[in-house]
């Protein structure tokens, strides 16, 4: 009795045929990796500009709810990669203190604890952010002093966040790559 006999009813792949699709498999794969990678890159971006945006229009309703002045504190590494935001009544503050009880703690008090207010760029990795000013926004109507911006930038991506005189918080894509906001001026 003999294992190699063929019969009609076997089925199954050749070795070429197998080959083949694993060949058209990974040719569309080597084709999806950088659309996907930029992808990733935009949707970071995206993630990032959101989450600041909902930071500073948090800082402005803070201001007006407590009728305090509220001031947005920003530091950066050189590299503009490690940078953090945060906000405290009147007073600037250091958003990489991690202390509430520390006297420059971005620290506000809610319901008798102590919170800290601040966004970090351990979030957001390979996000960038570069600094235009320091806003206070105004208890009485939200407004800022002046107006003024921040850029995020990932790759060759970049976006702003812009805060108007009377405190509106608005964004802008500044090469028109992420298609859902207008072009920044």
């Amino acid at each position: 009795m003999s294992y190699l006999t063929y019969t009609k009813h076997q089925r199954g792949f050749t070795l070429i045929e197998l080959l083949l699709a694993a060949g058209i498999m990974a040719g569309i794969s080597a084709m999806a990796v950088p659309a996907i990678s930029h992808w990733l890159d935009q949707y970071g971006l995206r993630t990032a500009i959101l989450d600041v945006r909902q930071f500073l229009i948090q800082a402005r309703s803070e201001a007006i709810l407590r009728g305090q002045k509220i001031r947005l504190s920003s530091q950066q590494s050189s590299d503009l990669m490690s940078w953090c935001l945060g906000y405290r009544v009147e007073l600037s503050c250091d958003c990489w203190q991690t202390d509430v009880n520390h006297d420059d703690a971005c620290m506000m008090q809610v319901e008798n604890s102590k919170h800290l207010f601040r966004i970090l760029s351990d979030s957001y990795p390979g996000i960038q952010l570069s600094k235009h000013f320091n806003p206070e926004f105004n208890p009485l109507h939200g407004g800022v002093r002046s107006p003024g911006r921040f850029t995020l930038v990932k790759e060759s991506y970049s976006a702003q966040i812009r805060i108007a005189l009377l405190g509106r918080v608005s964004l802008c894509d500044e090469g028109r790559y992420m298609g859902e906001w207008d072009a920044c001026p």
